[in-house]
């Protein structure tokens, strides 16, 4: 748990007990600015932000920026570089906005045969990179993390519907994560499609007699 004090000009640190007692960590405060206006950590808790006045002089309030620091393993925090970033005005609030889900797309080979090649490339993830293509085939058969290309062979012909579900690195994907606090993945059924594959077997060549 994280408190700003906005006259000190620090965060407290503490560790939550089993019991539900706040108990100090080691070290106990970290230096976040000059007067702070609050604290707010990223949806996966891996970042803190902090609002403050970085200089006050004679009644005067000069500069203004949010602190930015990496939470640490044991939850202390640690100052980026650079350890602030300038705003405009008066930053009385920041609002964190979650990781956006991935879009998924495919295309497949429409050649005759019972192996068919797919296509995922023109999928693609607001935030980064897609990290995992799952893939369900419609004949009972997938693969968890096909990767971006995958071929697959059908034991007879027919029309089969073939999903494609894409996550990014975080696992943001169709569903909308909530930590309890904030949430964490916006959740997006675009990380989810649905085609119809037609399977045609090979054309047989007539054979000759003369």
């Amino acid at each position: 748990l994280y408190a700003a004090s906005n006259t000190e000009g620090k965060v407290y640190l503490y560790n939550v007990g089993a019991d539900g007692f706040l108990h100090p960590k080691t070290p106990g405060t970290k230096q976040a600015g000059t007067y702070l206006d609050g604290i707010w950590l990223s949806p996966n808790g891996k970042n803190a932000y902090v609002a403050n006045i970085a200089t006050y002089t004679a009644g005067c309030y000069q500069t203004y920026n949010v602190a930015q620091f990496t939470v640490g393993l044991a939850g202390g925090l640690i100052a980026k570089s650079p350890p602030t970033a300038a705003t405009d005005n008066y930053p009385a609030a920041i609002i964190v906005a979650p990781d956006q889900s991935p879009v998924a797309r495919f295309t497949w080979s429409h050649k005759r045969g019972l192996t068919k090649s797919f296509n995922a490339s023109a999928s693609s993830d607001p935030g980064g990179r897609i990290a995992r293509y799952e893939w369900h085939f419609g004949d009972g058969a997938g693969a968890l993390n096909g990767g971006a290309t995958p071929k697959h062979t059908y034991a007879q012909p027919g029309k089969y519907n073939v999903t494609l579900v894409v996550f990014d690195g975080a696992g943001c994907s169709t569903a909308m994560v909530w930590t309890g606090h904030t949430a964490y993945c916006s959740g997006n059924p675009r990380a989810h499609v649905t085609y119809s594959v037609n399977v045609r077997p090979k054309k047989k060549h007539k054979k000759h007699h003369h």
